[in-house]
């Protein structure tokens, strides 16, 4: 019989991490999938329904600081991926005149902006 839902994973009481290899490979998974959607793309084909891309970017955002924080990960990569997680932190920012809702709002979100409106310096890794 499986283990309840809320019973803690072996990795959560032991302390254990994942393995930092299978993190990265989701990770680029996550931003060619960011940059292939449309900025329309929403999670569902109600017109109401949250747009896809600032989901996936929280994501992106998400996996980088705990690859940065990974205790197998060198020194140097952990400085990239701290790079990385600010460069996708600022993308993931909404502009000043528009209000981010809640993460499980299901209301209308502002696409992205394209990558030619975005500030010079500004990348997508």
């Amino acid at each position: 019989m499986p283990a309840p839902i809320d019973t803690p994973s072996p990795a959560d009481t032991t302390g254990e991490f994942p393995c930092p290899n299978a993190l990265v490979v989701a990770t680029f998974a996550l931003m060619t999938r960011w940059a292939a959607l449309p900025p329309d793309a929403r999670t569902s084909g109600q017109p109401q329904a949250g747009l896809l891309r600032p989901l996936l970017a929280r994501k992106i955002v998400s996996n980088l600081f705990f690859l940065m924080h990974h205790p197998e990960v060198p020194p140097p990569m952990a400085a990239a991926l701290r790079h990385a997680h600010a460069q996708w932190q600022a993308m993931d920012r909404p502009a000043p005149d528009e209000a981010r809702p809640a993460l499980a709002s299901h209301d209308a979100q502002p696409a992205p902006a394209p990558c030619e409106a975005r500030p010079p310096g500004t990348t997508l890794h």
